[in-house]
């Protein structure tokens, strides 16, 4: 019965429907009775009509349903309901989880960034170390050779020093007993200052002895 009362409203639904549309169109097709035959007078007609028949089929149409069914409908929509939050809290639970996987990709980029800049500064700060050891073993080296360099000199000047009095020395000792002897080593004769000078070989007293004329 239910049934048959949900199928007659619904039929009555669509039939002020499509009244509704032809009187909206063309009035008269519609309204036979009166003088005024106007739009608002469909709407004011029909549209309540198109309303009371939708609602009462509604009614019935619940009515028409049976417990089993209507607790089946409830199941279904009690799962549907379950599901859905399921799946909602399926959704939260993983976009929760990739906002911690992220989080912690980040972490994990910014981390490896800070390793590789203190890295970086460390490598920086051994070469500058190095840098630095390198210019001071080259002003030590540098010393060293300006010291080797001096000593060398001074020995040097020792050993010159050394040579010039020994070579005045040796002069000093030397004796000729006549120019002959002595223009053997010095073939222009020697002055008075040079050691190997006497005063019995400088005939003309001229402070040049053995001369050659």
């Amino acid at each position: 019965m239910f049934t048959a009362l949900t199928f007659l409203f619904l039929l009555l639904s669509v039939l002020a429907i499509i009244t509704l549309i032809i009187g909206l169109i063309k009035p008269g097709k519609v309204i036979r009775f009166g003088n005024k035959k106007t739009r608002g007078l469909v709407i004011l007609i029909f549209l309540p009509v198109l309303f009371i028949s939708f609602i009462l089929t509604g009614v019935f149409a619940n009515k028409s349903i049976t417990p089993e069914e209507r607790a089946a409908i409830d199941k279904k929509r009690t799962e549907e309901k379950v599901l859905k939050e399921k799946q909602e809290q399926e959704k939260s639970e993983k976009e929760k989880e990739e906002q911690e996987i992220k989080a912690k990709e980040e972490k994990k980029a910014a981390e490896e960034k800070r390793r590789q800049e203190e890295a970086q500064k460390q490598e920086e700060q051994r070469k500058l170390e190095e840098a630095q050891k390198q210019e001071e073993q080259r002003k030590l080296e540098e010393a060293q050779k300006q010291e080797e360099q001096r000593k060398q000199q001074e020995v040097q000047k020792q050993q010159e020093s050394t040579s010039k009095s020994t070579i005045s020395n040796s002069g000093a000792n030397e004796s000729f007993s006549n120019c002959t002897e002595l223009r053997k080593k010095y073939p222009n004769g020697v002055p008075s200052s040079h050691p190997a000078y006497s005063a019995k070989l400088d005939r003309d007293k001229d402070g040049f002895a053995c001369e050659k004329n």
